[in-house]
């Protein structure tokens, strides 16, 4: 591994974003962006070279952008290994900034790096903000909520924070024959969330009653 990670993870962190990654099903893929200079073609319209790529370098050959989101694990460019987080600085889990001009027509980039939904510091930002379990104020003790409490809430706010930006970009168009609609997809999403929620209610239902099982006192007429 070249390119540092985002964030120095203990194992008990690394243990909580795999829990949380398992509720909402978002685990890490394995992606490389490969562009070799040479076979760029600046003719309009031509489909045999590396255009696509080019194309996601800024015009001063400063910047880099990933075709998905994601972060990087290894990046070379023009044979030479970026091994520090200052060079390039990832933005938005996007774009690549290097520190001085790094591309060139004829150059190379060769960047492996996970994707996902998610980051881990933006899942362990979503654990750590958690205060308290909505409905499980009855239990006192704090230490004797469960972990899979806080894994599920965890995942409910992210989704939630998901769905909320994905509405403003919800949209069903059409032109001619060719049509776009992302409302199904929405549909899913706020499935997904919905049975979270459920399950954590129901949890936290049946601790209650057990809870409330085991409280003993006297009757006062």
């Amino acid at each position: 591994m070249s390119y540092p990670s985002e964030t120095t993870l203990t194992a008990e962190e690394i243990v909580v974003i795999k829990k949380i990654r398992d509720e909402i099903g978002d685990y890490l893929g394995v992606k490389r962006d490969y562009y070799d200079g040479s076979k760029y073609s600046a003719s309009i319209g031509t489909t045999i070279g590396d255009n696509d790529s080019w194309a996601r370098t800024s015009s001063n050959g400063k910047v880099y952008e990933l075709e998905e989101k994601g972060w990087p694990f290894s990046i070379t460019v023009n044979s030479s290994e970026y091994t520090t987080l200052t060079d390039p600085v990832v933005y938005s889990y996007r774009y690549l900034t290097f520190s001085g001009s790094v591309f060139t027509v004829t150059g190379t980039i060769d960047v492996f790096y996970n994707t996902f939904r998610f980051s881990d510091n933006d899942i362990l930002t979503s654990y750590d903000r958690i205060d308290y379990i909505p409905g499980a104020a009855f239990i006192t003790d704090t230490t004797l909520i469960p972990p899979s409490w806080y894994y599920l809430y965890a995942a409910i706010r992210l989704l939630e924070g998901e769905f909320q930006q994905d509405v403003t970009k919800s949209a069903s168009v059409g032109d001619g024959d060719t049509r776009f609609d992302n409302q199904a997809s929405m549909a899913v999403r706020q499935r997904e969330l919905d049975a979270l929620r459920k399950r954590l209610a129901d949890e936290i239902a049946e601790k209650k009653k057990a809870f409330m099982a085991d409280v003993t006192g006297a009757r006062v007429d």
